[in-house]
């Protein structure tokens, strides 16, 4: 019985050294022995930014511009997802991105429009 208690204590501390020691080492050498160059390159993958909008006129303006003001060289997509808009908000907001995307501000567009009654402001989230 005595054996089989010193048995697993040396295998156990050998586990521990060989975790701490024994594969750092080994991997370093492994490194070292066999490189493998590391490819690098530009790459911007496209974003999608979702805003949440409850009749905000005047928040989404600051938001969209806020948003597009952000250093991102790659593509963007801007979701305005709304659980109740007013039409003149909507219209406010159509012609802000339309004037966006003309001047080549935006790449893609896509407004989403959730109409779902008077669900208050936590629906557009």
């Amino acid at each position: 019985m005595l054996v089989v208690c010193w048995t697993l204590i040396a295998l156990s501390a050998f586990w521990v050294g060989f975790t701490y020691l024994g594969y750092p080492i080994a991997m370093s050498l492994l490194a070292r022995w066999s490189p493998r160059p590391v490819v690098r390159a530009d790459i911007q993958p496209s974003i999608s930014v979702i805003i949440a909008v409850y009749n905000g006129e005047r928040p989404l303006e600051s938001k969209l511009e806020s948003t597009l003001a952000l250093p991102y060289g790659g593509e963007r997509e801007i979701l305005v997802a709304s659980a109740e808009m007013d039409p003149r908000c909507l219209e406010r907001a159509e012609r802000q991105l339309e004037r966006m995307i003309a001047e080549k501000l935006l790449d893609r567009l896509e407004v989403l429009l959730h109409r779902r009654g008077s669900a208050g402001r936590g629906a557009s989230r």
